[in-house]
């Protein structure tokens, strides 16, 4: 371990500005080490597999990672290695558990599992609580179980926050970082110098080896809709907003570009051109920014909205409705 640790850092620490030498390296070290030690045995492999149809009742086999968010058994694993498998079974060590389905969502890919044949109460696992977004140059580590080895530590480096990838928009706002996500490694937990959650891997951009993070506060939605509906909750207002900057010092607002006639937005008076400058009382200072609080707001729940619009301050509350189906 000591041996992989230097290896990694010693690829690793020329991407600083200021070299880290002497005790601070082995701090370092140290820390790292101490972070996958309490973390390691939380991870688990997960195994699906799958009817390929035909005469001879073929079976395939899908593996990716998962971590233990609860004592009781249930894991959080990626969708795509879960969703429609015959039957789904985790790693752990020497020791080897059922699990089944509790709810998946594709646009995130996230599926949430729980073990069926284990006591409740004798798992650790990690917790998810929510986590402001990192900056970037942040140091990551994330532990993934590539191929058929045990899980293993991979460091990185925070490199973006990301709402889409070209043409492709992602239901919230991810970290893009440098850890690269090989097979098996979907599903992986990334955590920071204090072994808190960051998030979780759930893409991969092998052509730059790096990958996305759907960060810790978004898994929490997504795995508190799964336990309660079985399905994701996605909130909408029915509005389009672009970034423009505005005024003699260049500031930057989120002016509403677009209303859908009849949604939440149009119904409680907001008016194209409107320039947002708090929700909830906080700034949102970008597309990204709007598009995770957007992501977390819960539907029925209210919005509060302070907008600028010409020379006036309008405050108005609007009301979360779900997202309305592409057939509608």
């Amino acid at each position: 371990m000591r041996r992989l640790l230097f290896f990694l850092l010693g690829a690793l620490l020329p991407c600083f500005v200021s070299p880290v030498q002497g005790s601070e390296a082995l701090a370092l070290e140290r820390r790292l080490a101490s972070v996958f030690r309490d973390n390691n045995t939380k991870v688990v492999r997960i195994k699906a597999a799958y009817e390929n149809g035909g005469e001879n009742g073929q079976v395939s086999l899908r593996v990716g990672t998962g971590f233990f968010v609860s004592s009781d058994g249930l894991i959080l694993a990626n969708s795509s290695v879960t969703d429609g498998a015959r039957r789904i079974w985790i790693e752990q060590g020497d020791s080897s558990f059922v699990a089944e389905m509790v709810g998946a969502d594709a646009e995130t890919n996230i599926a949430l599992l729980k073990v069926t044949d284990q006591p409740k109460g004798s798992f650790e696992f990690i917790p998810v609580d929510e986590q402001a977004f990192p900056e970037i140059g942040t140091l990551l580590l994330s532990i993934g179980c590539a191929l058929e080895f045990d899980p293993a530590p991979r460091l990185g480096l925070v490199s973006g926050r990301d709402s889409n990838f070209g043409e492709r928009f992602f239901p919230t706002s991810y970290i893009r970082t440098t850890i690269p996500a090989n097979p098996g490694e979907g599903g992986s937990p990334v955590l920071d110098l204090n072994g808190r959650l960051l998030g979780m891997i759930v893409a991969s951009l092998p052509e730059v080896g790096a990958s996305y993070v759907i960060p810790a506060s978004a898994i929490g939605k997504v795995r508190d809709d799964l336990l309660l509906d079985g399905k994701v909750q996605y909130g909408w207002i029915g509005f389009e907003v672009e970034s423009q900057m505005r005024g003699p010092d260049d500031s930057a607002g989120l002016i509403v570009t677009g209303l859908t006639p009849g949604g939440p937005a149009e119904a409680a008076g907001v008016e194209e051109g409107d320039r947002i400058i708090f929700i909830n009382g906080e700034t949102v200072p970008s597309i990204n920014a709007m598009r995770h609080r957007f992501f977390l707001a819960r539907v029925g729940q209210y919005l509060e909205f302070q907008l600028e619009r010409g020379d006036e301050v309008v405050d108005l509350g609007i009301k979360v409705a779900a997202r309305p189906s592409i057939a509608e």
